[in-house]
């Protein structure tokens, strides 16, 4: 969508989405977007 849009974006994601997915990361760098470490997880609170 972004693309269709000739518009760069800075996405944060949390490393465990990097170790788990780092061709979706990859992909995402390679469309010219930067990526953000935002710490290693979340967990959910109640």
């Amino acid at each position: 969508m972004l693309d269709g849009y000739d518009i760069n974006a800075t996405f944060f994601v949390v490393a465990e989405v990097v170790e788990h997915y780092p061709g979706l990361v990859g992909s995402i760098a390679e469309s010219g977007h930067e990526i953000g470490c935002h710490w290693l997880h979340h967990a959910c609170k109640k």
